[in-house]
């Protein structure tokens, strides 16, 4: 499976020439969990794929793989949508995980208790690196610069905050090991537009 999207990816890349001189305008994109909808907004330059967006995902299209492949892969990863960039081929995960059963669960519209979510992201150091915190719209954003990449010679960068019990993560990866403040405030705009739905 991985071999098989790994080798897409290649496809994708030699595909990305012909879309380059397209149109192409910012989506607003639905998908769900645990039976709500949510919503994120990604740049025009970000071709997505969720398994509600099926055939008709952009990724999709130009990727090689199948529908089946491509939702056993999102599946593997543990995220909802997944990108990759037309012109830099920098590839983002988008997760949205619910954490009831180790931190507990709130109503819609009430946040976790600070000292639960701030335990649970020195906890996660050991795994995603240290983090920073900077707050946005009266919500906390946990930005991970460096952690380790999938990819030889790569760079990761991740943000994370929590909407009620639920972990949103959003995991930005390139493969050349080259990342720009505009890439950076890309990224934070995005997990910053995600909103939950009912």
């Amino acid at each position: 499976m991985k071999k098989n999207i790994r080798l897409s990816v290649l496809c994708i890349l030699a595909a990305l020439a012909v879309l380059s001189g397209t149109a192409l305008a910012d989506e607003s994109l639905f998908f769900s969990v645990d039976g709500r909808t949510w919503e994120v907004v990604l740049p025009a330059e970000y071709l997505p794929y969720t398994s509600e967006l099926g055939q008709n995902s952009p990724l999709l299209k130009i990727s090689g793989a199948t529908q089946t492949e491509m939702d056993q892969y999102i599946s593997a990863l543990g995220c909802s949508v997944c990108c990759i960039h037309v012109h830099s081929g920098h590839q983002l995960w988008l997760s949205v995980k619910d954490h009831s059963a180790d931190l507990g669960r709130v109503n819609p519209g009430i946040s976790l208790p600070q000292d639960i979510v701030k335990a649970y992201y020195d906890g996660t150091t050991l795994s995603r690196g240290p983090y920073t915190v900077e707050t946005v719209g009266g919500r906390d954003y946990y930005l991970f610069a460096d952690g380790e990449s999938v990819n030889a010679g790569g760079i990761s960068y991740r943000v994370s905050t929590f909407i009620g019990h639920y972990e949103v993560m959003l995991r930005w990866e390139s493969g050349t090991g080259a990342r720009t403040a505009e890439d950076i405030d890309t990224i934070k705009a995005i997990i910053r537009s995600v909103q939950q739905g009912i």
